[in-house]
């Protein structure tokens, strides 16, 4: 049977060679002759932005084609990546670390799948946050995690259901620690490091 191995940190530019080592002492750690996958973090374009927030949550069209337009680039990336070529990133605005990851991770063969979130899931997770920082908060952790731990568990789940002998080298940030637990509640057998 195949193995999980959930690497936790933060996904800056600056824990980038640190993600780097992680990912080879988990490709140690996995049964030989396994297929490899990962699921690329994503949940949806950055909604740090008070602007963006506000014009996600007044606009139905104005979601709709920022959510499609940045889901869709990074589609591109991870296909390209997959194809073994050097993306186009002229579309793209954000930092180097989402990536380099997938570039590393692809270039040590294992085969990159984006997060699958849907635009509706998006939509929540940009109110939630919106409405926690206007009372002062940070983020609600539990929220979104609740909100994105569960599909990713049913993506790895498809997954294993066409050989379970697949096994999984996946990159989350810290408070994507419950996930651990969720695949292990699947019967899975998962390990986690911090970075």
């Amino acid at each position: 049977m195949g193995k999980i191995i959930l690497l936790f940190g933060k996904h800056t530019d600056d824990k980038i060679i640190d993600a780097k080592r992680a990912v080879d002492t988990a490709l140690e750690k996995l049964p030989q002759g396994s297929k490899i996958f990962t699921i690329v973090e994503y949940g949806g374009p950055t909604y740090e932005y008070f602007e963006i927030r506000t014009l996600i949550l007044q606009s139905e069209e104005c979601l709709k084609v920022f959510f499609n337009s940045t889901t869709n680039c990074l589609q591109k990336i991870v296909r390209s990546f997959n194809q073994e070529e050097e993306p186009d990133l002229s579309d793209y605005g954000g930092s180097f670390f989402p990536v380099e990851l997938p570039r590393y991770l692809s270039g040590k063969g294992i085969k990159l799948f984006l997060e699958e979130i849907t635009s509706e899931d998006y939509k929540e997770l940009v109110k939630n946050y919106h409405e926690t920082q206007q009372q002062g908060h940070k983020d609600d952790i539990d929220f979104l995690v609740k909100k994105r731990d569960p599909p990713v568990v049913n993506q790895i789940k498809k997954i294993m259901e066409q050989d379970s002998n697949n096994s999984f080298v996946i990159v989350r940030g810290l408070h994507h620690k419950p996930l651990k637990e969720y695949l292990e509640e699947e019967g899975f057998e998962v390990e986690s490091i911090d970075y």
